[in-house]
């Protein structure tokens, strides 16, 4: 039998102490929403019936109408509790009050929209975001705090009658069918983001508080730039600038810029005292338009202070699926890697070598491991690939060659060094990690997977 103590975590939903209501649940609900009005008038010969319904055409966009603002996780075993953490989210922010104007029918006179119907946009967006998450150890000391402040930014609200879910017409008594109803929605635009992290750290009767703040430029959810200040005002700043900041991009960052895509291009990182700076780093990286329309990095250049930019990495050659196929570091030897399975995973990482000047024995080798990934689908099949990449190690004989099998959407089952030793990964019946074996087949490492009891 197992001498092991068994963890459970356990969790509660009263609010915390100190709080008035420490003794109730921390459970709250919305009202329920009223989601489709229609209106229309009633005259002689006329009949006319207004529908009102809880159950929405849209769905919400974050969590339900029920949640907590208070949670206590206890990580206890059969003898003793090992401490807890203590959750605070964001408090159910109910409504969006929204001035519905008239409601006109059939070319009449204005019908107000029900006050009580007013208040019909919920910003579910701003609920069960985190607010604070407080440590304490098995002693009740406090060890870790963190408080996370965020923000609403390019709020929008529009009125639905241009955006009506349902029009339809109802027939009156006399069959005229002049009628027509319309069900409003009223939707809001806006983003809601992180403005600023803070982590208090508790030492005996001592703290080190820690604050992270985010800023925000041309992407309202993309920080441009962040700062981390600790309790010594020793501060840490990053600015990232995007295709999108650049004054004048380039032909590749200007496509980058009409695919909507948000990529660092130059990133800078200070570090100062106050106001003084003591030290800088920056990395920037050069886009280009490979082929098949593919946007990606060509060099990655970095500097340090008031140094200029110098290579770091180069990217000599992708494929059509933006797979890198030879890279190499400043100065230093390249690197070819090829991919099989259909392109999507990394076969062999092959040192010292490419593509300028390869012979058509070494082109062939490559095409004939491709052609064996991508027709693995057993183990038989699988030994085939083995023995594609030995002989691709022995052509390529003046180069470091690592060889990678797979079971797709599993992971890895073989990776062979350079000095052809191969260690083993086998999987169980549920695609889990079993076991890993060494190329002598000694068992390096084993996974148990049990349920309780």
């Amino acid at each position: 039998m197992s001498t092991e103590p068994e963890l459970f975590r356990n969790f509660d939903y009263t609010y915390h102490d100190p709080h008035p209501s420490s003794h109730l649940d921390s459970g709250m609900t919305y009202r329920l929403p009223i989601n489709l009005v229609t209106a229309g008038y009633v005259s002689t010969g006329n009949a006319h019936t207004s529908l009102i319904s809880s159950n929405s055409g849209l769905v919400l966009n974050n969590g339900s109408y029920v949640g907590y603002q208070h949670v206590t996780e206890t990580l206890v075993n059969r003898n003793d509790t090992n401490g807890r953490k203590e959750y605070i989210y964001s408090d159910f922010d109910f409504n969006i009050d929204y001035n519905h104007s008239n409601i006109y029918i059939d070319g009449g006179g204005p019908v107000p929209f029900p006050k009580t119907l007013k208040k019909q946009i919920k910003p579910t967006w701003r609920n069960g975001n985190l607010k604070a998450l407080t440590y304490f150890d098995k002693n009740n000391n406090k060890i870790k705090k963190e408080i996370y402040e965020h923000e609403s930014v390019n709020t929008l609200h529009r009125r639905g009658d241009a955006f009506a879910i349902q029009a339809y017409r109802m027939p009156d008594v006399t069959g005229a069918g002049n009628n027509i109803e319309v069900e409003y929605y009223g939707y809001t635009n806006e983003h809601h983001r992180l403005k600023s992290q803070t982590t208090i750290d508790y030492f005996d009767n001592n703290q080190v508080v820690t604050t992270t703040n985010y800023q925000y430029d041309n992407n309202p959810l993309l920080a441009s730039k962040v700062s981390l200040v600790d309790s010594t005002n020793l501060i840490n700043e990053t600015h990232t600038l995007y295709a999108q900041d650049m004054p004048s991009p380039t032909l590749a960052e200007q496509k980058l810029i009409n695919q909507n895509r948000f990529v660092p291009v130059e990133t800078k990182t200070q570090v100062k005292n106050g106001n003084t700076l003591l030290s800088s780093q920056t990395q920037k990286t050069i886009y280009h338009n490979w082929d098949n329309d593919i946007v990606l990095p060509k060099q990655i250049k970095t500097s340090k202070n008031s140094s200029t930019l110098e290579d770091r990495i180069i990217y000599h050659r992708l494929d059509t699926h933006g797979n890198p196929l030879e890279v190499s570091k400043a100065g230093g030897i390249r690197i070819i890697y090829v991919w099989g399975y259909n392109n999507t995973q990394p076969i062999a990482k092959i040192e010292n070598a490419s593509y300028v000047g390869m012979s058509a024995s070494m082109l062939n080798s490559i095409t004939t491991v491709k052609n064996a990934s991508n027709n693995d689908v057993n183990d038989a099949t699988e030994n085939t690939l083995r023995s594609m990449l030995a002989n691709l190690r022995a052509i390529f004989s003046e180069a470091m060659v690592t060889a990678y099998t797979y079971d797709p959407l599993i992971g890895v089952t073989s990776i062979t060094n350079p000095r052809g030793q191969t260690v083993y990964y086998k999987y169980d019946e549920f695609n889990r990690l079993q076991y890993v074996k060494d190329h002598d087949g000694n068992i390096l490492s084993k996974n148990e997977y049990n349920y309780k009891n």
